[in-house]
């Protein structure tokens, strides 16, 4: 079922809705997309295919195989945690202040 849907949301990025390659999701959950939805750019679908591909063998085939790369990729901390953070207390205070409100 995980596959299935992954396939699913494959279909969706290249602008398919309808059609999917699998019974258990075989469109996109969404309505109808308008026309201007339509005319956005879409991802291409050599690159996504490649993608999803890599991942399907590699993450739900050979989940052992995935979990140990995984363990040594780099995810760096969250951007927001490089910045100074004002008290709760003092930013709310600073914008009733800046707004004259009690």
């Amino acid at each position: 079922m995980m596959l299935a849907k992954w396939l699913s949301i494959n279909d969706h990025i290249h602008n398919v809705h309808d059609a999917h390659h699998s019974d258990l999701f075989p469109k996109c959950q969404h309505g109808e997309i308008d026309e201007s939805e339509h005319k956005k750019k879409w991802i291409k679908p050599a690159y996504a295919s490649k993608l999803m591909e890599i991942f399907c063998d590699e993450a739900v085939r050979e989940p052992q195989k995935f979990a140990e790369v995984q363990k040594n990729v780099n995810i760096p901390p969250p951007l927001a945690s490089q910045f100074d953070h004002p008290d709760r207390e003092e930013a709310v205070s600073k914008l009733l202040k800046r707004f004259n409100l009690p």
